[in-house]
């Protein structure tokens, strides 16, 4: 049984094409970024990202986006391990997740106005 996801604003609907990109490109045969958690997620949300017409250069855009701003990210937290990590307007991103896979031994805390602080280690 599938989620039933409600009806979605165009901005709202705006949200899910970065989290389809990157979805997208983690089925490729060698991803950009590999986010199985973007994966995952729209894979059981049911969400028609079809309707998107998310094209080979908007794949790519976004996702080496993401990869950069994730180097960035990473190199920030390696120099300052302690680091919190404010997620502000990131809608569906799944930054810490993927930062949590690369930097394992960080015990950097990140925070997200949607959820509560979690231990990055």
């Amino acid at each position: 049984m599938g989620t039933t996801l409600p009806a979605f604003t165009p901005l709202e609907d705006s949200l899910w094409l970065t989290l389809c990109c990157r979805a997208l490109d983690n089925r490729r045969p060698i991803p950009i970024l590999g986010d199985a958690m973007a994966d995952q997620i729209v894979r059981t949300s049911g969400y028609d990202y079809e309707r998107l017409k998310i094209d080979t250069n908007l794949l790519l855009n976004a996702t080496i986006r993401a990869k950069k701003l994730d180097e960035v990210a990473s190199r920030f937290l390696d120099r300052h391990p302690d680091a919190v990590g404010l997620d502000l307007g990131a809608g569906l991103d799944t930054r810490r997740e993927r930062l949590a896979r690369r930097t394992p031994s960080s015990g950097t805390t990140s925070i997200s106005p949607r959820s509560s602080p979690h231990d990055g280690s």
